[in-house]
């Protein structure tokens, strides 16, 4: 699986009992097209949110709603990374992008 956002998705999917394949996803959610193309596109990368919410269309076209976390204050890192590790520890995917900043801060 060439794009690692996809293969989480599909991991997740899969986890929750739903039928769908990689190509399935790469090709509802658009990524199979790229269509987004920017000044910013790196188009090596792997990440198909590079230039584009691609998750939004993949989401809607098969009937869940997705929830996007926020930057997470200190104070509540700790809780946060306990309930990750409890979900990958019961077998569960997560999918999360930035758990750790980096040493200049983005």
């Amino acid at each position: 699986m060439d794009c690692t956002w996809a293969g989480a998705i599909y991991a997740a999917l899969r986890y929750m009992g739903e039928p769908y394949t990689y190509e399935q996803i790469m090709g509802m959610s658009g990524t199979y097209y790229r269509i987004a193309f920017t000044e910013a596109w790196d188009w090596s990368a792997t990440d198909a949110l590079v230039a584009f919410d691609y998750s939004s269309i993949l989401f809607n076209a098969i009937g869940y709603e997705q929830i996007w976390a926020d930057r997470i204050e200190k104070d509540y890192r700790i809780d946060e990374r306990k309930n990750i590790v409890r979900d990958i520890e019961n077998d569960k995917p997560i999918i999360a992008i930035n758990l750790v900043l980096l040493p200049n801060g983005e």
